[in-house]
């Protein structure tokens, strides 16, 4: 608007040839210019990111616009009025208006952007970069045996059915297969969990059986792309509609990403070659989202714009241009046409409105827009990403986050909301099963066409949803979250408090909400049962099976300096550093125990560091010795890293203790039980939930005669059973590790009479 103006300042509305030409030049007439638009031909009229860019101007006909339109860089389509001949030129715009399209009076007509193969630029560099290869779990850990869950969840997925749609989008109307569950409404995504999943997978471990499944359908895909690069299961002319251009699109290039970096030769170029054709459809300003002054009537309607989580979107085009084939286009589509200032701006101001009455529809799915918006930061150098997403973390750290880290905000309509602070508890949605009831004979959902819908969550039928229920601890924002978290780690290496909420996401959510192979849970209920799982593609089971297979890469990061031990865990790490291989073993029970030894083996003798985290969790204030050889070399201090720089020979070995205590948290959500006090207890990182008799009367468990400010005087270690502790004087209550429980009623906050 400023430019039009101020050319028409300089310019005074030069009317050239019975033309008045706001910016640009006028081309000769003739065939030429039309050929670079494509003419928009539905009569019903569209909402789209296009805004007037100069007041109408005269013209003898369509030719005449286009030379207009193609002389103005910010020009991207221009409509005529044949009966007035009248034009008008439109530019990007965040705010929407109703342009008519065709009919016999009206012509409008959207421009073929000229290509811009600029690579793109990473203009913040990382501190710390992330294993892609070398780690080892080891055997029998709480986190080997979830990695090994997911192989055998990976496992049941046909890849005639991963690709059932791609191929019928191809031309095969009977291709060889079935639709399965979630690619009924969003066709081609479950093909995206599925190349998550296993190219994660394929990083740390050798299955021949899932890497040839992946390749096949990486394959697939492949032979389905269109000679314009288009390569999705649904139809280009479906790419506005449901969640198609934000969450499908997303998942299938998280998945692709996975693939290449597992090796495959193809599946990065796929999807460069698809968001290539996303940035420069002349549609584009349809898939993006309405805006908060003119909101189309056709919201929520069977026809018309049904994107409303378009934010979670920004993150294909950020992972793309973050990759070896990224482009500068990736990022300007996002700054032009994905970018809401205004947000950024609530974010900056820890203005909690912007968390949890997002305009059209508040969601954990609001963490992904978060991880784009750092990469951001880290493609411009631009601090305000920076300042925006810091913002953002504080608040969720602050008032959207249950104790033990599960997400307290989900999706919903305004009724539904999730004020700060709410933290809702009560929600019988998705409950495994009612009072007395096991779910072993709970039929799972199966994978077929007619099962869930777009935001069916395979509830047990038994199972009826409360009229004010507002589910949390949603598996995808816990691993969105883990995803910021690592940003920032790498960002700011000896900032440890983003180490502690990955680790609490793995242990309290990710393990927790995974039921064994065969399939996930949306939600992490904190009160009374666990949710049935599912494996029906759905969105939960695509972040559940990427944390899974990713969860090798958590725990070392790589420094200029040598090697950050993040989380401790039974495992092994090779990798070389200065052209010297070296591997390490971490040799620890833990979440069991705090004991940690850690032998270095370079292959021969170098001088790097090695930076240990103290955990923020640790019970003891005073510094925590370590060892090297048995002879005391540092001390640690709970919420930092302590960094050790030496020569390392083949025979070194660190070792030092984590003091593990109880923490006692008092419930301030919604869900009160009045006049009683509801309190959570963790051990170290790990949530625990109390299993006991149900209490019909306030619907909880009930503890009496124990002081909560001193938990260690009356909880007692079960022999054998490692994080389970009996309560002293009330046989039959037991304290165990949430992500231990499976059927059994529990309490994660129960009422505690002192």
């Amino acid at each position: 608007k400023e430019a039009c103006t101020n050319m028409m300042k300089v310019a005074t509305m030069l009317l050239i040839s019975g033309l008045l030409v706001c910016m640009g030049s006028i081309m000769a007439e003739g065939s030429g210019p039309l050929d670079q638009f494509v003419k928009y031909t539905s009569p019903s009229g569209i909402y789209a990111a296009n805004a007037q860019l100069c007041p109408n101007f005269n013209a003898a006909n369509e030719t005449m616009c286009a030379s207009a339109c193609l002389g103005n860089t910010s020009c991207v389509s221009f409509a005529y009025l044949a009966n007035q001949q009248v034009c008008g030129l439109n530019q990007y715009s965040m705010l929407y208006t109703v342009v008519q399209g065709g009919g016999p009076t009206m012509a409008y007509y959207l421009r073929l952007l000229p290509r811009d193969n600029t690579s793109a630029a990473q203009k913040v560099k990382y501190h710390l970069m992330t294993p892609t290869r070398g780690v080892t779990l080891g055997a029998s850990s709480v986190l080997a045996n979830t990695f090994n869950n997911a192989l055998e969840y990976l496992s049941m997925f046909p890849v005639d059915d991963l690709l059932y749609f791609f191929r019928m989008r191809a031309g095969d109307m009977h291709p060889p297969g079935q639709c399965w569950g979630w690619d009924q409404n969003l066709k081609g995504s479950i093909a995206g969990l599925f190349m998550m999943g296993t190219g994660n997978a394929m990083r740390w471990v050798q299955n021949d059986t899932l890497l040839n499944n992946m390749n096949m359908v990486v394959t697939g895909i492949k032979k389905a792309q269109q000679e314009n690069g288009y390569i999705m299961a649904y139809y280009e002319n479906e790419t506005k509609t449901h969640e198609n251009p934000d969450y499908v699109l997303s998942w299938v290039t998280h998945g692709l990403i996975e693939a290449s970096i597992a090796g495959n030769p193809d599946a990065l170029q796929l999807i460069r070659d698809h968001i290539t054709w996303f940035n420069y459809n002349p549609y584009l300003p349809e898939f993006m989202p309405p805006d908060t002054v003119n909101t189309p009537p056709e919201y929520g309607a069977a026809e018309g714009h049904l994107i409303y989580l378009i934010y979670q979107g920004i993150i294909h085009n950020t992972r793309m241009a973050l990759t070896p084939l990224g482009l500068k286009r990736d990022v300007d589509v996002v700054q032009t046409l994905y970018q809401e200032n205004d947000w950024l701006r609530q974010l900056i101001a820890r203005n909690t409105s912007g968390i949890w009455q997002k305009h059209w529809f508040p969601h954990n799915y609001e963490v992904t827009a978060f991880e784009a918006y750092l990469d951001m930061y880290v493609l411009t150098g631009n601090s305000t990403y920076l300042n925006a997403v810091t913002g953002a973390w504080e608040m969720f750290m602050t008032s959207f986050i249950h104790v033990g880290g599960s997400m307290a905000i989900n999706e919903g309509s305004p009724s539904m909301w999730y004020p700060p602070g709410s933290y809702y508890l009560e929600c019988t949605y998705g409950d495994v099963a009612k009072h007395g009831e096991d779910n072993e004979d709970i039929p799972h959902a199966t994978p077929a066409c007619s099962g869930p819908s777009l935001h069916s969550h395979a509830l047990d039928p038994r199972i009826e949803a409360a009229a004010d229920c507002h589910p949390t601890g949603e598996t995808c924002g816990s691993v969105f979250w883990m995803k910021l978290n690592q940003r920032f780690h790498k960002l700011f290496p000896d900032e440890e408090k983003y180490v502690t909420e990955i680790e609490r996401e793995i242990y309290n959510v990710i393990v927790a909400n995974q039921d064994g192979g065969r399939g996930n849970r949306y939600f992490a209920n904190l009160h009374k049962y666990k949710q049935a799982s599912t494996n029906v593609g759905t969105c939960c089971e695509s972040q559940g099976v990427r944390a899974w297979s990713s969860l090798p890469e958590y725990l070392y990061s790589y420094s200029s300096d040598g090697i950050y031990i993040d989380i401790y865990s039974m495992s092994s790490i090779n990798w070389t550093y200065n052209a010297v291989p070296i591997s390490m073993t971490v040799q620890t029970t833990f979440p069991s125990s705090g004991d940690v030894s850690i032998s270095v083996s370079p292959s021969t003798p170098l001088v790097f560091e090695v930076a240990l985290r103290c955990p923020s969790w640790v019970s003891s204030v005073r510094p925590i010795p370590v060892s090297l050889n048995g002879v005391i070399v540092a001390n640690m201090s709970a919420g930092s890293y302590a960094k050790i720089s030496r020569t390392w020979s083949g025979h070194d070995t660190l070792q030092f203790q984590l003091p593990m205590g109880f923490r006692v948290s008092n419930y301030t959500g919604a869900s009160q039980i009045p006049p009683y006090h509801r309190y959570a207890l963790e051990y170290g990182p790990i949530l625990l939930a109390l299993t006991g008799p149900w209490d019909a009367g306030t619907e909880s468990i009930v503890m009496k005669g124990v002081d909560i400010t001193r938990p260690e005087e009356w909880l007692v270690p079960v022999a054998g059973q490692a994080l389970h502790f009996s309560v002293k004087g009330l046989p039959g209550y037991t304290y165990m590790p949430y992500y231990e429980i499976s059927s059994q009623i529990f309490e994660v906050f129960p009422i505690i009479m002192h």
